[in-house]
């Protein structure tokens, strides 16, 4: 290059510059003018439009017209939960354990199967057995009707380009939109009531089994496709016997997290009317009984921790995952118990073989003079064979028979139940009294330093200033398009009337974003250089990942009360782990031969983690940030069930007065305001990975 040249790259910043330095001018230059000429800086109330009068109309229209269509609908799910309600809850509690743990024996082994039994058992003994088996048909109901249609539709658009382009911005959506928002077009459709619950968990489900079942399929080797097709396979053979079998991993891997967004919905759908420990919980909030939500929340974390340890058993993971664990073990009482566990297994396996033989030589002697040959050695290999399965179900057919005849075993025992709420609740009484020299001093700093002045400030910031700083923003990271989305939705907003709901939850969102992003991010970057303390990070955000959102909120009263800063220290809780995994995945994925060519230079570790490992880990920090972001937005919203201000409070109450209209511009105000946030921080990690990739090829 010629030394009197000038570089492209300063040319191109300094453009920039400009840029920023004239947008800059012109906000101010709008600030300025607009504070002059008036105080009030909220959209005018003359540009107001009130869509919840068509809305309202709508709402009475659409379910009339479509009720030849909907009530078939409605009738079905309610039956189909009247009969799975009966079942369940009509089986003698032995039966349920026995069935749970010989079926998760038979599937991941004897540990999980003591999880399982022994999570239904706390269920019953803290008193809501009842309570967890109808919870349990919602969702079974829910995750079955999600795959009949999941699946279909991921096969679908493995096959189809057109379909797949069709379905990404729609799935897109689904799961951008935060889940409050799937109870007002249910609502609207189905009213309030168990089908309501059912048809938005399906809804907001229903995305990972799509996305995974349509990735696993397209994952298949086209050779391995080709070879099927060139031995005479016919379209529906080549898919039920090769691309299925292949892409089963990463189809068991979209129902497993179906499942748990299913179980993300349990606190949601009691708002609609729907029974269960969703509504348990619902209700000890709102009389602030701490230690009976305590109760609740505690069973939902052993269902979620059950049926994620049942659903990942389903991929074949579990398995493998269990013959690693025994290779190499230290000795100590660990090793022995787990050798005892072992041993148990193996008994339990030896007496099922047992049973079988017994059962063939019965039936062999029974058979005899009517069979033209011995059939006893044939149903010995038979039997042997399903050994397991023979003695799962004669065990269990012995239980029923026991419970019909000799012992009534239909309802949990009542002796055995034990509430632990009111020392709970002594407990919150003591902590909010006695620990008040931490806790208060956290609250007055967020709010002095944090949610109090960003609130203000975004009250009192001019409308068009705002709107014109963000589609600037989005402008520069995004593209236009997403700058014309930013304007669009917050034109909506501001139409709509709900600029101040906006202002406060946003406000909410960036100090809980700020915070999140604040902690999780020197947590990434100490697990990215400590193996053992990623180790010890790693269950723990196992479990924050694995649990539902609201179950913080009982821990959470206990400490801070309800508020928006309850609401807060929430949010901080459930957002941090992604961008404290992706924080340390990004660093520990920086070349070794960068960082080994920074230290020849002579930088220290300090000047290697600021100048090398974080810019260059920058594009997976950001992606963690934008997940951070969602769940920031999304939890933000669930925080009106303890007291936060906000969108999601104008959602709430439209909900509980089934104000179709007023509901329906809140929620799709946090759709925007979801959207645009996930679009721009999705658009800034591209960005920094674009820019990375430029300077690697140079």
């Amino acid at each position: 290059m010629n030394a009197h040249s000038p570089d492209p790259h300063v040319h191109e910043r300094r453009k920039i510059f400009m840029y920023h330095v004239a947008a800059g001018g012109l906000l101010l230059l709008v600030l300025v003018i607009y504070r002059l000429s008036t105080e009030n800086s909220v959209f005018p109330a003359f540009l107001h439009y009130a869509l919840r009068e068509p809305v309202d109309v709508f709402a009475d229209w659409l379910p009339e017209t479509f009720r030849f269509i909907l009530k078939p609908i409605s009738d079905a799910i309610k039956l189909s939960l009247k009969r799975l309600d009966g079942f369940f809850l009509g089986l003698p509690w032995p039966v349920v354990v026995g069935g749970v743990f010989l079926f998760t024996q038979h599937l991941g082994g004897l540990r999980l199967s003591l999880l399982s039994a022994g999570s239904l058992m706390f269920m019953g003994v803290i008193g809501l057995w009842d309570v967890s088996l109808i919870t349990l048909t919602i969702m079974t109901l829910s995750v079955a009707i999600t795959l009949v249609i999941g699946i279909p539709l991921g096969i679908w658009a493995a096959h189809s380009d057109r379909v797949e382009m069709i379905l990404r911005p729609v799935l897109d959506a689904m799961q951008t939109m935060p889940a409050f928002v799937y109870l007002l077009p249910v609502m609207l459709l189905f009213g309030i009531g168990a089908t309501s619950a059912v048809m938005a968990t399906i809804i907001y489900a229903a995305p990972p089994v799509i996305r995974l079942t349509n990735l696993g399929i397209r994952q298949v080797s086209p050779e391995v496709v080709e070879a099927a097709k060139s031995y005479g396979s016919t379209s529906l053979q080549t898919l039920f016997k090769v691309q299925l079998p292949l892409a089963r991993p990463s189809i068991m891997m979209g129902i497993n997290q179906t499942v748990m967004m299913a179980l993300g919905m349990v606190i949601i759908v009691a708002l609609l009317g729907a029974s269960g420990l969703g509504k348990e919980i619902w209700y000890a909030m709102r009389r602030l009984n701490i230690g009976l939500a305590l109760e609740a929340g505690l069973a939902v974390v052993l269902m979620a921790i059950v049926l994620d340890r049942i659903s990942y058993a389903l991929t074949g993971r579990e398995r493998e995952g269990k013959a690693r664990a025994y290779e190499g073990e230290p000795p100590g009482m660990l090793a022995r118990m787990k050798k005892s566990v072992a041993r148990i297994g193996a008994f339990a396996q030896g007496l099922s073989r047992a049973f079988a033989a017994g059962m063939a030589v019965l039936i062999g002697w029974i058979a005899r003079p009517f069979a033209k040959k011995d059939v006893t050695g044939i149903l010995r290999r038979v039997f042997t064979a399903h050994a397991f399965l023979l003695g799962s179900s004669a065990l269990l057919l012995a239980l029923l028979l026991v419970s019909r005849y000799l012992v009534d075993f239909s309802e949990f025992p009542a002796a055995w139940i034990f509430h632990f709420a009111k020392p709970v609740d002594a407990a919150a009484t003591w902590m909010n009294i006695n620990l008040a020299f931490i806790t208060d001093p956290m609250r007055k700093s967020i709010y002095v330093y944090g949610l109090g002045p960003m609130r203000d400030f975004l009250i009192w910031l001019p409308w068009p200033v705002l709107m014109l700083g963000i589609a600037y923003l989005a402008w520069r990271v995004a593209g236009w398009r997403i700058a014309l989305l930013s304007l669009f939705g917050f034109a909506f907003i501001g139409v709509t009337g709900m600029w101040i709901p906006t202002m406060v939850t946003l406000s909410q969102v960036l100090v809980a974003l700020v915070l999140s992003v604040g902690i999780a991010v020197p947590i990434g970057i100490l697990a990215s250089r400590s193996d053992g303390f990623e180790a010890l990070i790693r269950p723990i955000l196992d479990v924050m990942q694995t649990l539902p959102a609201f179950v913080y909120f009982p821990v959470v009263i206990m400490l801070f009360r309800i508020g928006d800063l309850s609401g807060i220290i929430a949010t901080v809780i459930y957002a941090m782990p992604p961008a404290i995994r992706l924080t340390n995945l990004g660093i520990r994925q920086v070349s070794a031969e960068v960082i080994e060519a920074a230290r020849s230079y002579g930088s220290t570790p300090r000047q290697i983690l600021f100048k090398v490992q974080l810019p260059l880990a920058l594009p997976s920090i950001m992606m963690g940030i934008n997940q951070t972001t969602m769940m920031a937005l999304a939890m933000v919203v669930f925080a009106a069930l303890i007291g936060a201000k906000g969108l999601g409070f104008e959602v709430l109450m439209s909900i509980t007065r089934f104000d179709v209209g007023a509901g329906f511009e809140a929620g799709m105000s946090i759709v925007f305001l979801a959207v645009i946030a996930d679009r721009i921080t999705q658009g800034w990690a591209k960005r920094r990975q674009q820019a990375l990739g430029v300077a690697a090829s140079q």
